[in-house]
């Protein structure tokens, strides 16, 4: 719970989440299923100038902190039989049964996430799907309602996914704007329409 989520040690915001993970080894791969439920993550525009403290945190705690690193330095690493080898692939399977929320002062966004990441010898490949369920989101001072969106993970060396959004927005006057977002990240097109 209010568990701090940072970015190259700069505070993002805070979110609340349980997470089973659940991990098999053996000598050609590593599995691990990684289910989120009550997820809700709130980000923060405010705090992002605040560095990480480098104190300790209480709500984490490592189970080898009692070793000193002198030693376990001179001593040599034994693999238990049935333990992966180097250039054994990780497999991770991330799942949210239950939708979870991300939200900042422009945005609110309900999703539920289905992805697959592998990671060996080269850069790490990522597959998958992202749903977004509903939601808002504030463009120049207006906010459209998310009535359906995608974010399709294709892998590949470059993370680039794949959008199908669309927003809409009740004017004052009766009208109706909708933006389309589709396309790759990188590239994106967008289409906005009209109807009164």
């Amino acid at each position: 719970r209010n568990f701090p989520v940072r970015r190259s040690g700069v505070m993002m915001g805070r979110a609340d989440a349980n997470i089973n993970v659940v991990a098999k080894t053996s000598p050609s791969a590593t599995d691990v299923q990684v289910t989120l439920k009550g997820v809700a993550i709130s980000l923060t525009t405010s705090d992002m100038s605040g560095v990480q403290s480098l104190d300790r945190d209480p709500d984490i705690e490592f189970t080898d902190a009692l070793v000193s690193r002198d030693a376990v330095k001179d001593k040599p690493v034994e693999e238990p039989n049935g333990s992966p080898s180097s250039g054994a692939p990780v497999q991770i399977a991330i799942q949210s049964p239950d939708p979870m929320w991300i939200r900042r002062d422009d945005f609110a966004v309900q999703m539920s996430a289905k992805l697959k990441i592998v990671v060996g010898n080269g850069p790490p490949d990522m597959t998958g799907t992202i749903d977004l369920l509903r939601g808002y989101i504030s463009l120049l001072g207006t906010s459209f309602d998310i009535k359906r969106g995608k974010v399709t993970f294709t892998g590949g060396l470059k993370v680039d996914p794949l959008l199908e959004v669309t927003a809409e927005h009740d004017a004052n006057n009766g009208d109706k704007i909708t933006v389309e977002v589709t396309g790759f990240v990188q590239k994106p097109d967008r289409k906005s329409t009209r109807l009164n």
